[in-house]
């Protein structure tokens, strides 16, 4: 995301008049067949998202999961196909610890919020998008994550009393996955808040992972420890740099393995944007340096900007952010699957 932080309110007031003219906020969606209804909990995409559950698929009563291909450099991915969200701008696509629902910010329409669609199961039709209304407010709300008992949710906001950046992180938790959440404060996370904008923040185990970024400087990842195991009421720490990553000038929007031993992410050597690809690291462990970073293979396209990165718990789905195939130059959401 890095410097197009700043860009995001121009490209919101150059599509608000498009999604004013559409019912809630959306633009000639089409809806997916099946049933769209939440197992579960019963929680819904309006009011507080994400719910438990297993991390991995399973297959005949055989766990799936595709992490062992990302460790041995095997892993290969489907063609990717753009997701028909119905809106003119979408971004930071994120998926509950489940894999039920994908979360992504929308213009709503005067502001960035975030939406959430939901499914079934797992390679399931995905439903018709809606507003997490728990989570958003008046400002900017973006890249929502999940701790993977579902208790905790990080959210990216320029809302007024983050650290001073334009976009800071909030915080809300609530006691089980049948409760909504509590309303989003920096309680706790105060440390992580800078005068730069932080961002697509994402769980490996139970410490954090985000980008930060000030205007003209590179774009970091940087992680902080939480104080316990129990996200909702742990503290977080000052953050501290990510080992092993690659020089250049853009590091961004990590996503991670449940793990923390696989990193996915945007980079780019230098500060044009429209050679940012997506990237992967592994490491023997979490709290050790990563290997040399290495092309998510078969998905990042020539000259276009392909960030904003998030990896299915099982490691088997790809959802991000791209500018291909798009002449009014705004970003979409693609996914791509592992091929095993």
């Amino acid at each position: 995301m890095s410097a197009r932080l700043s860009g995001r309110t121009a490209a919101l007031a150059a599509v608000v008049i498009v999604s004013l003219a559409s019912a809630c906020g959306r633009v000639g969606f089409a809806p997916t067949s099946g049933d769209t209804s939440r197992p579960d909990d019963g929680a819904t995409a309006t009011d507080d998202g994400a719910t438990d559950g297993d991390a991995t698929t399973t297959d005949g009563g055989a766990t799936v999961t595709c992490w062992p291909t990302w460790f041995d450099g095997t892993v290969t991915f489907s063609p990717p196909v753009p997701l028909a969200l119905g809106f003119p701008v979408v971004s930071e696509p994120s998926m509950s610890p489940d894999m039920l629902t994908l979360y992504f910010g929308a213009p709503n329409p005067t502001s960035y919020d975030i939406f959430a669609i939901t499914r079934t199961a797992v390679g399931g039709p995905w439903s018709s998008p809606s507003p997490v209304s728990a989570l958003n407010s008046s400002s900017n709300d973006d890249r929502v994550t999940f701790s993977a008992d579902g208790l905790t949710a990080i959210v990216a906001s320029d809302r007024p009393g983050g650290g001073g950046g334009g976009y800071n992180l909030w915080r809300a938790t609530r006691a089980s996955v049948s409760d909504p959440f509590g309303a989003l404060s920096t309680t706790g996370i105060e440390q992580l808040n800078t005068n730069a904008d932080e961002y697509g923040a994402d769980f490996g185990g139970t410490n954090l992972y985000l980008s930060r970024y000030a205007m003209g400087m590179p774009s970091t990842i940087v992680e902080s420890a939480a104080s316990s195991a129990a996200t909702a009421t742990a503290t977080f720490a000052a953050t501290t740099g990510v080992t092993g990553l690659p020089a250049g000038f853009i590091h961004t929007d990590p996503t991670m393995s449940p793990d923390a031993q696989v990193m996915v992410f945007g980079y780019s050597m230098s500060s044009d944007e429209t050679q940012l690809d997506m990237y992967y690291a592994v490491r023997a462990a979490p709290g050790q340096p990563f290997e040399p970073a290495v092309v998510v293979p078969g998905v990042n396209a020539p000259s276009a900007e392909d960030d904003d990165e998030d990896i299915s718990a099982d490691g088997c789905e790809l959802y991000f952010g791209t500018y291909r195939d798009n002449a009014q130059h705004r970003e979409q959401i693609y996914t791509a699957t592992v091929v095993h």
